[in-house]
């Protein structure tokens, strides 16, 4: 994947994990999440080497996972299996291939106040090619990925709805994803430049069948990412930077039973705009550098159901169902801060950023019932924190190179408004204690030269 800087789709992952119903996609989080490149002045782009040479690599993470009264509750973990061929037959040329396989996820979530229980594995297709050109000075890159993620487990549905079914389904989610992708680097006396597009498709599918009816809801996205950076080498330790990205992300479906009658809707939207400053610092065999982002955001949603085409005897209780949720933050910022050095033939690098973006979050759903409307409003103040921390270390030989790389992620939503836990008229309610642990992942990858 290109980069993806702060926070653009996993953010409606982790906004999800808050209590936001949306529908749940599978996600590399620590590929959506990841911190943007080092900066030019440090280190040029490393997609531009054009060295025939295999990769493999391994990788294993955490997600998320929370706590209630020392009981797990919630779990989200995966491993996976990398590999990439880049053949180089002439100058300035080079093509290449890259796959991932043997990829398993594993979400898990048993708490019943903010969303359904679930319990989903997940296998994964992702396969890419890419090919490369260009001169000294500047570098072209374009890359086509193909996805393909199989959720199957099970997702406590409303008691009517299993009514409707007959009985409780296993439910089924699959993605399929398409991603066309373009990079250029160049530089120009002291001016050094990078700039990346990617524009991605992908079609979500939620089903559940049993022998008295199936029903599937589908969404579609249409996601767009640019980034461009431009570095200055102010002199031979000052290399001031700038950089800019822009995340938008459209998405809708229509829901169906038996894949042909209508039941419901489904719309989602999400943009991301992130402005940077920085500039890196070389001393002596070190490098430093710091940057401040601000960062503009928007997500909503709205899900539709037309309960009576599902079976008519809803006719007599719960007609259609209208849910709408929007977050859209009045402030963001971002710092981040980096260090890297060569220390007995390893390259070390380490890299941490601490984001807030805060405003409310608005949520509206609405149940037309056959005795009457029920409405839930609600409208609270929150903030969203994410630490973020990246450590690589690479070592050279003869055939190549190893490399390792870990990675930390902390996501943490703050309420500014107090909860009230209680029993009208009685004593108040054991509040639980709640634990929660951000995710973490390591990789460790050997390259072979050819």
């Amino acid at each position: 994947m290109s980069q993806k800087t702060l926070l653009n789709t996993s953010l409606i992952v982790l906004i999800v994990i808050s209590n936001i119903t949306i529908p749940a996609y599978s996600l590399d989080v620590f590929s959506y999440m990841s911190q943007v490149d080092k900066p030019l002045g440090v280190d040029k782009p490393y997609w531009i080497i054009e060295d025939s040479r295999i990769r493999l690599g391994y990788e294993v993470n955490e997600t998320y996972k929370k706590w209630l009264d020392n009981s797990k509750i919630t779990d989200l973990r995966g491993t996976s299996f990398n590999s990439e061929l880049q053949v180089n037959p002439v100058k300035n040329f080079a093509f290449g291939f890259s796959k991932k396989f043997m990829s398993h996820q594993s979400w898990i979530n048993e708490e019943k106040k903010d969303m359904s229980p679930f319990n989903f594995g997940l296998k994964s297709h992702n396969s890419e090619a890419f090919i490369k050109l260009g001169s000294k000075r500047f570098k072209l890159m374009y890359g086509h990925i193909e996805t393909e993620d199989d959720f199957d487990g099970r997702y406590e549905l409303h008691e009517d709805i299993i009514a409707a079914l007959g009985s409780e389904p296993e439910i089924k989610f699959n993605t399929k994803g398409k991603s066309d992708y373009y990079k250029a680097y160049a530089e120009y006396k002291k001016l050094r430049f990078a700039y990346s597009q990617e524009k991605d498709k992908y079609k979500h599918r939620v089903g559940a069948a049993t022998d008295i009816m199936s029903l599937a809801i589908n969404h579609k996205r249409m996601v767009r990412t640019r980034y461009y950076e431009l570095s200055y080498v102010l002199n031979h330790k000052w290399y001031p930077y700038i950089r800019y990205s822009d995340y938008k992300d459209n998405g809708r479906g229509n829901d169906y039973r038996d894949n042909r009658v209508l039941i419901g809707r489904n719309n989602s939207f999400s943009r991301f705009v992130t402005r940077t400053i920085g500039a890196a610092y070389k001393y002596k065999h070190a490098w430093y550098y710091a940057d401040y982002s601000r960062i503009s955001a928007d997500l909503s949603a709205d899900i539709f159901f037309n309960m009576v085409n599902i079976d008519v005897l809803f006719y007599f209780s719960t007609r259609f169902v209208d849910y709408k949720t929007n977050f859209k933050p009045e402030t963001g910022h971002m710092g981040r801060i980096g260090f890297g050095r060569h220390y007995r033939s390893i390259d070390y690098s380490l890299q941490y950023s601490l984001a807030k973006l805060h405003g409310n979050t608005y949520k509206f759903g609405e149940k037309t019932k056959f005795n009457g409307n029920e409405r839930d409003i609600q409208i609270l103040n929150r903030s969203l924190y994410i630490h973020r921390m990246d450590f690589t270390a690479s070592r050279p030989d003869k055939y190549g190179s190893w490399n390792i790389g870990v990675k930390i992620l902390g996501p943490y939503f703050k309420t500014h408004k107090p909860e009230v836990i209680g029993i009208a008229g009685g004593t108040a309610a054991h509040k639980p204690k709640k634990k929660y642990r951000g995710g973490w992942q390591l990789v460790v990858m050997r390259e072979f030269k050819l």
